[in-house]
């Protein structure tokens, strides 16, 4: 409630209940500054605001201290409370002051500082999702994000048209698409991490992940794992060259993800002398150093590469710099090969089956795939049924013989219906 006692003639003291941002203060000043707007008194660097609001008909002013030096904040918090005045929403004997609200975006610039110092997958994957998840909630206040909101986005990306990226119009370039679901739960993981971080930045009045309850979009089950035959691994070779097949060969013979192998440089990641390969721990997606020992065909691989730059692998476009990509050279090389369905990380899924296929036990298989857990490996279970038929057969003869110690007690005798 405002309160006013006329001192003289030409000055009041009014004491003012906060409002909207605005910090409670008794003030004492002139009659005449009667105009709306921002102002400053003498002997302090805040900024006061001059205003007149309607409360039951009758015009009152208030003239209160903004609480911050920062003219344009001092300025939006004086039009706020113009906008509320008007319809009527607010009243400075009736309001406590608020937290500050924030918006995604604002939570989007403190999570990318945190997560780019912490998370290692950071540039390469989490900063695009992020990116996605900015483009539609960014303007959005964090209070305001809801359930009906998330499912808004998931439908808004279902419907969104992917086109292919080129320059150049070609024969090889995929048709449109719409995104998979598997494309838009990996940023509704981030979406609740993010919001997780908001309750604990206190940027979040009350914790609302309680509230929202958006289940992920379902996936389709994965059939088998594709791999390469021995005879299309032969095909695939016969139609590759150059920089092409020596990719393929290491790929299919280590077993490394294309992220790795491409990477590799002379003076950190091989050792030709000890016959080795190394990746530190910040190199492998486990977090772990990783080293293996090349075979013969590696070997002898890298001993004919022309070492013209750092790189194993040196972008033909780029001199000095690491190759990034052979997704084009591979498409034209299972295109001649009669080849569907290769990409790069089939070379390491064909380098695991064949292993699985060739007895070598699974714990092992997950070694060399620099697995952190095993369970990943056993996607190739499937590939060596040896192990079941080789069960059964074990418990069977131990069962054959236990009968034949005493082929009278332990006869068989069928029922009625099995002589008929």
């Amino acid at each position: 409630m405002v309160k006013s006692k006329v001192r003289s003639k030409g000055s009041c003291s009014l004491t003012m209940r906060g409002f909207s941002g605005f910090a409670e203060r008794k003030v004492i000043m002139s009659r005449k500054a009667k105009r709306d707007g921002l102002y400053k008194r003498k002997g302090s660097d805040n900024w006061y605001v001059s205003y007149v609001d309607y409360v039951d008909g009758k015009p009152t002013r208030y003239q209160l201290s903004t609480g911050t030096t920062d003219e344009a904040e001092a300025q939006k918090m004086l039009d706020e409370a113009k906008k509320k005045g008007r319809l009527g929403l607010w009243h400075p004997e009736k309001f406590k002051q608020p937290k500050p609200e924030y918006t995604f975006s604002q939570l989007v610039e403190k999570y990318s500082d945190f997560a780019s110092a912490r998370n290692k997958g950071w540039e390469k994957v989490e900063k695009f999702l992020v990116g996605q998840l900015n483009n539609y909630f960014g303007k959005m206040f964090l209070s305001d994000i809801s359930t009906e909101q998330i499912e808004q986005w998931q439908n808004a990306e279902l419907a969104r048209i992917i086109k292919p990226k080129s320059k150049k119009p070609t024969t090889e370039l995929k048709p449109e698409r719409k995104p998979k679901p598997e494309s838009i739960n990996r940023p509704l993981t981030t979406l609740k991490t993010m919001l997780t971080k908001a309750v604990e930045w206190k940027m979040l009045d009350k914790d609302i992940r309680a509230e929202i309850k958006v289940k992920a979009l379902k996936v389709k089950k994965k059939g088998r794992v594709r791999t390469l035959t021995v005879d299309e691994m032969s095909r695939l070779l016969s139609a590759s060259d150059g920089y092409l097949k020596l990719i393929i060969i290491t790929g299919l013979v280590t077993g490394l993800r294309r992220a790795n192998y491409l990477c590799m440089r002379w003076d950190k990641h091989i050792d030709m002398d000890n016959r080795q390969i190394y990746f530190d721990g910040d190199e492998m997606k486990s977090g772990k150093p990783f080293n293996l020992t090349m075979p013969d065909v590696v070997y002898n691989l890298f001993k004919s590469i022309p070492r013209t730059s750092n790189y194993v692998f040196e972008s033909p476009k780029k001199k000095g710099e690491a190759l990034q990509r052979f997704d084009r050279s591979l498409r034209t090389a299972c295109k001649k090969a009669g080849l569907v369905g290769v990409t790069a990380h089939i070379l390491r899924h064909t380098f695991a089956s064949h292993l699985v296929m060739a007895g070598v036990p699974m714990q092992t298989v997950a070694e060399l795939m620099a697995h952190e857990d095993v369970k990943t490996t056993k996607i190739y279970a499937h590939l060596s049924p040896h192990h079941k038929s080789e069960a059964l057969s074990i418990i069977g003869n131990i069962v054959e013989s236990s009968m034949a110690a005493n082929d009278n007690q332990n006869a068989v005798v069928l029922p009625d219906y099995y002589r008929n």
